[in-house]
């Protein structure tokens, strides 16, 4: 990513969100992956370990995320997809 080349004012900005999007992506892997190898089961009934290592990774992207939408967009619906995110995280601290 840091090898891309853009001529527009945005540029820097762009490369964030594509990074924080790497992230969230690496994240979801990382959640089924977890998942998978402990046999299947729900995301509360993971270790311990796991689920915490998951749930700190998803609240920096969770922070990143607030960051970047609103250097692009305006504050509605953002409320509604970091809840979303947050339930994730809710799963992970049972």
């Amino acid at each position: 990513m840091t090898q891309a080349r853009m001529d527009r004012d945005d540029a820097g900005l762009i490369v964030s969100e594509f990074t924080l999007n790497a992230r969230m992506a690496l994240f979801a892997l990382r959640l089924g992956d977890e998942r998978l190898k402990a046999g299947g089961v729900g995301t509360a009934q993971l270790p311990a370990e796991a689920r915490n290592e998951l749930a700190d990774t998803l609240v920096k992207i969770i922070e990143d995320y607030k960051v970047l939408w609103l250097a692009r967009n305006r504050p509605g619906g953002l409320d509604d997809s970091v809840e979303r995110m947050a339930r994730i995280i809710e799963h992970l601290s049972r």
